[in-house]
C-alpha cells in the first residue's frame, strides 16, 4: 500500500491476458501500473483461498492476516466465499479475536 504495509487490493480487471503477472505462489496478480482499486461497497462477491475450512465458516489462513483485514473492511451484507478441496474441510478450526468467517465454503 501508499504507507509500505503490504495489503490485498481489490482491483477492476479489463484485460486478464494484458494485465496480470504471476507473482507469489505462481499466483495471478494485476501488474502495478494496471491496479484500479475498487472502493470495499462496490464489491458484490468475495472469493478467498484458505488452506483449511470448517463447516463455521471458520477458515485458516497463512498467519499474515491479509484476508482477514479485506474481509473485515467489506460490508456485512457482502458473501464471503471459502474455495476448496473436500481434503481441506477440517471439523474445526481455532479462531483469534481478528478472524474473519467466510458465509459459505465451495469444495470439490
Amino acid at each position: 500500500g501508499p504507507d509500505g504495509r503490504r495489503r490485498i487490493i481489490a482491483s477492476l480487471l479489463e484485460d486478464s491476458e494484458k494485465e496480470l503477472e504471476s507473482g507469489p505462489y505462481g499466483i495471478l496478480q494485476p501488474q502495478s501500473r494496471y491496479i484500479r482499486e475498487m472502493p470495499a461497497e462496490k464489491i458484490d462477491l468475495a472469493v478467498v483461498p484458505g488452506l483449511a475450512f470448517d463447516k463455521s465458516g471458520r477458515r485458516l489462513g497463512r498467519g499474515g492476516g491479509y484476508y482477514d483485514k479485506f474481509l473485515a473492511s467489506l460490508p456485512l451484507a457482502t458473501p464471503r466465499i471459502g474455495l476448496a478441496f473436500d481434503f481441506q474441510l477440517v471439523k474445526d478450526i481455532p479462531v483469534l479475536s481478528h478472524d474473519v468467517c467466510v458465509t459459505r465454503v465451495i469444495s470439490a
